[in-house]
């Protein structure tokens, strides 16, 4: 009677372990996809960085770049950069090899997925014809100029496409870009432009338009908006913190009615009303419902 019974424990004990033999050892090659598995992004810190590029062309020119980097980088200290997460690179540092290293720069540094760069860059710009990889519709690329851009040659400028291939290098998935530069909304219609997730794009001005001087201001006019902006002008809905997207709605119509107005009192200087735009991929193109915020006003 004790035989049997245990001889049907034993039998039931079998049973239970046949029953519940783990994959693995009925496939003893599989192998995890790694793909299923969810990776932690970033560090879980969100630590800001910036960079700010300022090219003149003359001395009336120097003054409005030095004014607009230097309060963009007074404000963002204000607002809680680290200095020695900020790059600032105005008149003859901004060339060519020192804007392209400022990627590899922010990489070496640590910047990761869950970081916020805010990037300004304020300089002339212009177009030619498009070069590989050719993505344009209307057939150019534009770029911005350096300070060693060689006017006659167009050698050291930087295109779009070359911008666009940096930006994506960075790991962070939090971009705040400004671009002042004459035909800089060109810099969002190509295919290998800068429009990508994980970030918002602002351009002073459409494809086929120049950026305007405020001369009493002794900024630039896109420059003076956004500045005005960051610092709270621009909190449309009162949370009491300032997004790009917010920063875009508050000077789109006053950086078109002051160059409009500029246009009318000197007809005959070649510029024509200047109206920003913006690219807006944050957290991704799919899904851009939310507000990139920069700056905390409490």
């Amino acid at each position: 009677m004790i035989y049997r019974r245990f001889v049907n424990i034993l039998f039931i004990v079998l049973l239970l372990l046949l029953c519940n033999v783990p994959l693995s050892l009925s496939l003893p090659n599989a192998s995890i996809d790694q793909s299923d598995i969810q990776q932690p992004l970033g560090d879980g810190t969100m630590n800001r960085w910036a960079v700010i590029i300022g090219v003149g062309i003359n001395p009336h020119q120097y003054i409005y770049c030095r004014r607009d980097t230097r309060d963009l980088y007074n404000l963002l200290i204000q607002n809680g950069w680290a200095d020695d997460h900020i790059i600032l690179l105005l008149e003859e540092e901004a060339t060519r090899e020192k804007i392209l290293n400022v990627f590899q720069w922010l990489n070496e540094s640590g910047i990761d997925e869950d970081d916020l760069l805010f990037f300004y860059s304020g300089t002339h710009g212009y177009y030619m014809e498009d070069q590989p990889p050719i993505d344009e519709p209307d057939g150019k690329d534009e770029f911005i100029q350096p300070f060693d851009y060689d006017w006659e040659t167009d050698d050291f400028c930087i295109r779009d496409d070359e911008l666009a291939v940096e930006f994506s290098r960075l790991k962070t998935q939090n971009m705040a870009i400004f671009i002042e530069s004459c035909h800089s909304g060109g810099m969002l219609d190509g295919t290998s432009d800068l429009c990508a997730s994980g970030r918002v794009v602002v351009t002073a001005c459409d494809v086929d338009e120049s950026g305007w001087p405020l001369v009493t201001r002794m900024h630039w006019l896109f420059a003076h908006y956004v500045i005005k902006g960051l610092r709270g002008r621009s909190d449309n809905n009162k949370d009491h913190s300032v997004s790009i997207e917010e920063t875009y709605q508050y000077i789109r119509l006053p950086v078109m009615i002051r160059s409009a107005l500029f246009t009318i009192i000197r007809p005959k200087v070649s510029f024509q009303i200047q109206h920003p735009q913006i690219f807006d991929g944050w957290p991704t193109i799919e899904n851009n419902e939310e507000d990139l915020k920069l700056i905390s006003l409490t």
